[in-house]
């Protein structure tokens, strides 16, 4: 069953891709670093970045906490964002890989180049809803 849950998951999180991609407008660019800002939708991810919103579909009907990053996170209380996560855009051409616990440690799950998910809660993995506490960022080794 819990096979059947992630491929669900990866079926749902792909479409919402696919959407997001035809879908937004995307003006924003990367800024150097790590930052929260306040926002709400695909378009509010700078270009280059990796985006991990604190709401559901992306902060949808209200600006919320966006965690902006294009480097290593090894602890989100720096933030205020430990356990806070519940939709993600990857808006870089680098894979994030999520940890459950502070140092890149406990569970992971990989968040691919140019790939959203607007529920973590379906991704099946012990890193889903509000439950992130780092994320290391690494290139996307089918691009070599």
């Amino acid at each position: 069953m819990r096979a059947i849950r992630s491929k669900m998951a990866a079926v749902i999180c792909g479409a919402a891709t696919v959407f997001s991609l035809v879908g937004g407008t995307g003006t924003a660019s990367a800024e150097e670093g790590t930052f929260i800002m306040m926002g709400s939708g695909l378009a509010d991810c700078p270009s280059g970045s990796l985006c991990l919103y604190q709401n559901l579909d992306y902060n949808a009907g209200a600006d919320a906490m966006i965690l902006v990053t294009n480097q290593h996170v090894p602890d989100f209380r720096q933030f205020d964002f430990n356990d806070r996560m519940s939709s993600y855009y990857n808006n870089a051409d680098t894979v994030g890989h999520l940890y459950s616990d502070a140092e890149y440690s406990g569970y992971s799950y990989a968040l691919s180049p140019r790939h959203s998910c607007p529920d973590m809660s379906e991704v099946g993995n012990d890193v889903g809803n509000d439950a992130a506490s780092s994320v290391a960022i690494r290139p996307d080794p089918t691009l070599n």
